[in-house]
């Protein structure tokens, strides 16, 4: 809450988990400097808006989050930031009522730029002084940002061009944060990053950072779970998964992209593997950890895919049986060497291989689903809300399925929960007797 007469900012998030943890850095720089959430009911002075630019729908969806929020609140000072606001800043400059546009390294010291820039300059110089605030973890599974940038240079990809080189953050600030966040009542951390799996890879090191750093964030009194938002199939190695295995807190769930099951088709992406090696990482992980839950995005109608190369994905999902599946059909990003290929792909036949294999995609889920019921899972509750009359908790077990119960006064417990009923959403269970061990 802020302090009456206290300039406020307001966030509106789109794209990854990155860029969630990033928002979430920027509300608490800002609140540092004094400028707190609005109250209830009433505008804020700034709006923040996280942008994506990752496809073309992301674009159109930061371009429409712009204009709302210049139309939702008119005497608000509108500041875009993001991917968006870097691949193409005069753009976004020029879309009515955004007041200032700001690039992704921008983000470590928004407050601080915001207080130099004329626009918003006046209102922070009416915040109380700048001040360390208690950890502002506002919910019990809380993002940590590792690492940003990239190297792979994947040629339908522009994120090397707005995020930069590979850049790790320290382990002793990153360390630090947790605890602040924990403090505050985070259970549950997700470490974040453009490439999580080369954390320390600028710093000369391999995999083995990554690990050492799991171990002292697991250190932390009070942490609960520990999650990777993404990792790249190459970067599981022994010494990776077994950790995972032997440590109770890491969550089972690897979220590893395909983009595709062809060879061909992750060549032309530029892609830093195969099918075989891929296939074998990820087997290898589910030898170690038979009950993990893996995750895939796929990019259908890349330039010269065949129906033999979407075949070939097709084969890979039913495979690999993946948990989630994040489908995406592919549009030419600018300035990206794929956007110059030859061969592209018709829309029609886009949205019928993206109909096909998200089909695939919920029919496999929903086995998968299937084969939680009459189990007892442990789910952090992460919302609690009275719906009809009847107070419904929610929360995610540690392989990333939403699980909706009945109860109360549970909020940031980790409670046994019997799953009873599959929904589009996640499950449905109910709560046994002394469930609660939080």
């Amino acid at each position: 809450m802020s302090n009456p007469g206290a300039p406020t900012v307001a966030f509106t998030t789109l794209g990854c988990r990155l860029n969630q943890a990033e928002s979430d850095s920027m509300a608490e720089q800002m609140a540092g400097a004094g400028v707190g959430p609005p109250a209830s009911g009433e505008g804020p002075d700034i709006v923040i808006v996280n942008t994506c630019t990752v496809t073309r729908e992301a674009t159109k969806a930061s371009r429409s989050a712009l204009r709302r929020a210049a139309r939702s609140h008119p005497a608000a000072k509108v500041v875009a930031i993001g991917c968006y606001a870097v691949s193409d800043p005069d753009e976004v400059a020029c879309i009515d009522g955004v007041d200032v546009v700001l690039g992704n390294d921008d983000k470590e010291r928004v407050a601080e730029i915001l207080r130099d820039r004329a626009q918003t300059s006046p209102l922070l110089q009416i915040a109380p002084p700048a001040r360390r605030p208690p950890g502002q973890a506002v919910r019990v599974r809380a993002n940590l940002k590792a690492q940003t940038g990239c190297d792979e240079w994947c040629s339908f990809c522009i994120i090397p061009k707005t995020r930069g080189p590979l850049r790790s953050l320290e382990a002793d600030g990153l360390v630090d944060e947790a605890r602040r966040k924990v403090e505050a009542g985070a259970q549950e951390l997700v470490l974040t990053g453009v490439h999580l799996g080369k954390y320390g890879y600028d710093l000369g090191d391999d995999e083995r950072s990554l690990v050492r750093l799991w171990r002292r964030l697991l250190e932390i009194d009070g942490v609960e779970r520990l999650r990777l938002s993404s990792i790249l199939s190459r970067h599981l190695t022994e010494e990776v998964v077994g950790f995972i295995a032997s440590e109770p807190r890491m969550c089972r769930y690897l979220h590893v992209p395909l983009q595709s099951g062809s060879d061909a088709v992750l060549e032309r992406m530029h892609r830093p593997y195969r099918i075989a090696d891929y296939v074998a990482s990820l087997e290898r992980a589910r030898d170690l950890l038979p009950d993990v839950a893996l995750a895939t995005d796929v990019i259908v109608g890349f330039p010269g895919e065949t129906e033999d190369d979407f075949s070939s994905t097709m084969g890979i999902v039913r495979r690999l049986a993946f948990s989630k599946l994040h489908v995406f059909r592919y549009s030419a990003r600018p300035e990206t060497a794929a956007a110059d290929m030859d061969d592209e792909i018709s829309p029609e036949v886009k949205k019928e291989r993206s109909r096909r294999l998200i089909a695939l995609g919920n029919q496999i889920r929903s086995t998968w689903l299937a084969g939680h019921l009459g189990r007892r899972l442990d789910v952090l509750v992460e919302d609690e809300r009275e719906v009809e009359g009847v107070w419904v908790c929610s929360g995610q077990t540690d392989d990333h399925v939403r699980v909706f119960f009945e109860g109360r006064a549970l909020y940031g417990s980790m409670v046994s929960v019997e799953a009873t009923e599959i929904r589009a959403d996640g499950l449905r269970g109910h709560l046994p007797a002394k469930a609660a061990r939080g």
